[in-house]
This record gives C-alpha cells, sequence and structure tokens, in this order.
C-alpha cells in the first residue's frame, strides 16, 4: 500500500495526481488538504475535481470503492491547525514511512500587482506547510511542484542546482525560487528526502 497527502487536490495538476494514484493500485489511499467552509463543501469540490479528472482520463467517474480511500482533510495551508485533525493524525500515524507528500497548492498569477498574495500563498504556505508536517511522523519524501521558470533572465543550459538568477520576470517566478530554497534548507535539516519537480506548461489529455 502506498499513500500519498496532497496539497491543490482540487486544481487541474493535483486532481490528475489523485486519479492517477487511486487508479494504480486499489491499495493505494489518499489524503487531500482542501480549502472550504464546511467539511461537506470540502467532500463536495474535492470529489468534483476527482470526477472531472477520471472523466479527462477515460474513466466515467470514481468507484465508490476508490472515493472510500480518499480522505479530505478540511483545511487552509495558511492555518496550519488541519494538522491538529484526528482523522489525519490516525491516517498518517500508520506507517509513515510510505507516506509521500505532494505539495502542488500554488497561486499562480504573473501580474507584478498581485506579488504580495503569491507570495503570501505560495512561500508563506510552503513554510507553514513544512511547519504543520514536522509535527507528524516522518514521510518517506516530500515532493516540491516548482516550475521550469525558475531559470527566470538566464538562457542557454540550466542545470537542476538552486542557484539564484540575474532577475526574475514576475513574482510567480521569484516565489517559486524562494520555496525551493525552503524545501532543500528545512528538509536538508531535517533529513527528510525530497524532490523538486520543474514543470514547464501543463496540459492535459486530448
Amino acid at each position: 500500500m502506498s499513500r500519498l497527502f496532497l496539497t491543490g487536490a482540487t486544481g487541474f495538476l493535483g486532481s490528475h495526481v489523485a486519479a492517477t494514484w487511486l487508479r494504480a493500485s486499489d491499495t493505494n489511499t489518499v489524503a487531500a488538504l482542501v480549502r472550504a467552509d464546511t467539511a461537506d463543501e470540502a467532500d463536495n469540490r474535492l470529489k468534483r475535481s476527482l470526477t472531472i479528472a477520471f472523466h479527462d482520463q477515460g474513466e466515467a467517474s470514481p468507484t465508490a470503492e476508490q472515493l472510500s480511500r480518499v480522505l479530505t482533510v478540511r483545511g487552509d495551508i495558511l492555518h496550519p491547525s488541519w494538522a491538529e485533525s484526528a482523522a489525519l493524525r490516525a491516517w498518517w500515524g500508520a506507517e509513515p514511512e510510505e507516506i509521500e507528500i505532494l505539495h502542488s497548492a500554488a497561486a499562480l498569477s504573473l501580474a507584478p500587482e498581485n506579488h504580495a498574495f503569491v507570495y503570501e500563498a505560495n512561500v508563506t504556505g510552503t513554510r507553514r506547510l513544512l511547519s504543520a508536517i514536522a509535527t507528524l511522523p516522518s514521510p518517506a519524501a516530500f515532493n516540491h511542484v516548482s516550475t521550469a521558470y525558475v531559470a527566470g533572465s538566464r538562457d542557454g543550459v540550466i542545470r537542476e542546482e538552486i542557484v539564484d538568477p540575474p532577475e526574475f520576470n514576475n513574482p510567480y517566478e521569484s516565489s517559486k525560487h524562494a520555496c525551493e530554497t525552503m524545501v532543500r534548507d528545512v528538509l536538508g535539516d531535517h533529513g527528510t528526502p525530497w524532490r523538486i519537480f520543474r514543470p514547464s506548461i501543463i496540459i492535459g489529455h486530448s
């Protein structure tokens, strides 16, 4: 059995990752952090997103059995009280060494006037996520979804190292670079394995 803790599960990328994870094995489970005012609203938002993702992947909808392997964790990444959820702690505490975290939640605006909002969502959100999971048993790995555009104004061959570019083109790029640095520094100190994924433009199934 493999278990995935997922942020951004109601977004395009997150919902497809969750659908693929659930379809890959009938023992895979997902715990998804979903922002909503009520538990029912959170469940409904997640189910709608999964239904669309399953449809895009050629399935009519998730089955009742697949949905039974999904735990909706109502909460906001900026307010880490969700980590105190009894249901999440019970899910997490059972063999945490099998848990992969995928942090895909992000604000994607490129507009300069949204600088403060983007930094709050991406940088502060990642910091608080890392603080919250530090209160839980250590997972197998932390996977952070960044962007190829952390390259900023650089051109030519861009290596995988986390390097400060001469300048960034927008606040989204600079916020993602700050997140990468934070993930490396915080998790490196804690000894938790980490990966950074840098997609460019994400498209869906034809």
